[in-house]
């Protein structure tokens, strides 16, 4: 029985330190930085893609702020979106920012979203892409992934 209690003991301990450490992960403060590149849908899109460009963040609590900068997009800009995939993969969309009048080949942007705690675990494991779309290209021209910048 003193070897159960003991048990327990260090059982509830350890799911303490656990949620201890999970809460103060997903409450410090990120930065994440990813370069912008094309990345063309097919073969198709291959000759029409164009532009680079950069996205920072940072994440404090669950509030991500993200500024971007971009520049030689093939045609303007449309929209922005963060989507979640592995790296190098194709994902659905997360959610939109909000471009403002950054409708063109070259401009900047910056958005403040809030995010699931799934999305903030998520976010740091580097899950996310931003990908922007444009007039010639509306599966996307450029995109890179948020990198983890500690």
């Amino acid at each position: 029985m003193a070897n159960d209690r003991a048990n327990t003991r260090v059982w509830l301990t350890l799911v303490a330190l656990t949620i201890t450490v999970a809460i103060a992960w997903t409450q410090s403060p990120g930065h994440f930085r990813g370069r912008l590149s094309i990345m063309p849908v097919n073969f198709a899109s291959f000759a029409t893609t164009s532009g680079s460009g950069e996205v920072t963040a940072e994440l404090r609590g669950r509030e991500l702020t993200v500024e971007v900068m971009f520049a030689g997009l093939s045609s303007p800009a449309t929209r922005a979106d963060v989507r979640k995939a592995e790296k190098g993969q194709r994902g659905a969309v997360a959610f939109t920012l909000d471009i403002g009048t950054a409708t063109a080949t070259a401009g900047t942007f910056d958005d403040k979203v809030t995010l699931t705690d799934t999305q903030v675990v998520e976010l740091r494991q580097e899950r996310y892409y931003l990908q922007i779309q444009t007039e010639g290209n509306p599966n996307g021209e450029i995109r890179g992934w948020f990198l983890v910048r500690e």
